[in-house]
């Protein structure tokens, strides 16, 4: 049997981003999502709908965020390689993180050590898994770091790289596999393969292994229906999946 994970990331990012999700849990579109926790009010409500029983406690990442919005920690802040004028940038995004000096590693740990403890006190329990807003924790020198807190933290779980799909070229598919191999060596829980729907189409999937599918649940103009990112509807994307006796449904806890 093929196990698969529907992630939906943003979690916590406002309001109508997280009854989107909230909405897809109840539909049985998604079984996990993962949750930025930088976003006041996103995250007020996004523990609302917890609290009250809306999300299921077991099915909840964290999404750590070094490129949009503002900062836990003063250090995150101060750092300008994340932040401008009191905000992430996002332009760490634009070239590899191979490498990071002294006060750049020593910022990055304490935002996303603050982060994390935040969602702990926050939620109050520890997330199911680890991953990052827009892939960050792929970055190797970022991975570093986000393995460090994650052993410190007792969360197993961290999201591969995409390893699946169209437009990977030779390089990016030999560091995705270095970096997967990572994970994995150091003691990780990951799902064999990791992407989206639209990779789902230039892939095969084996018969027997995990599989990761990333969707990003949004309201949709036309009346109760959840789109994913590409403005499609979710639904339809879950329904062949749903309608495969080769397939099983989990989220990370019980990956």
């Amino acid at each position: 049997m093929v196990r698969i994970i529907i992630n939906s990331d943003d979690f916590g990012l406002n309001k109508a981003v997280n009854n989107a999700i909230s909405a897809a849990f109840k539909e049985n579109l998604i079984t996990s999502t993962t949750s930025l926790v930088n976003f006041k009010e996103g995250l007020k409500d996004a523990v609302n709908l917890v609290n009250n029983n809306l999300i299921p406690k077991d099915s909840i990442g964290i999404h750590l965020n070094l490129t949009e919005g503002s900062p836990v920690s003063k250090d995150g802040t101060n750092c300008t390689r994340l932040c401008e004028n009191g905000k992430f940038h996002g332009r760490i995004r634009n070239t590899p993180v191979f490498k990071l000096n002294t006060d750049e590693k020593s910022a990055i740990l304490a935002e996303l050590e603050s982060q994390i403890t935040k969602f702990i006190s926050t939620f109050g329990f520890v997330p199911s898994h680890i991953d990052g807003h827009h892939h960050i924790h792929t970055e190797w020198a970022i991975l570093n770091i986000v393995i460090k807190l994650a052993k410190k933290h007792h969360i197993k779980k961290i999201r591969l790289t995409r390893n699946i799909g169209n437009g990977i070229s030779p390089s990016k598919n030999i560091y995705k596999k270095i970096l997967n191999l990572k994970l994995k060596f150091s003691g990780f829980v990951t799902t064999d393969y990791f992407g989206d729907f639209n990779d789902l189409s230039y892939f095969s999937i084996p018969q027997k292994c995990s599989l990761e599918i990333m969707v990003h649940a949004l309201p949709a103009s036309i009346k109760d229906q959840i789109n994913d990112i590409d403005e499609k509807s979710l639904a339809k994307k879950v329904q062949n999946i749903k309608s495969s006796n080769n397939y099983g449904l989990i989220n990370y806890s019980q990956l």
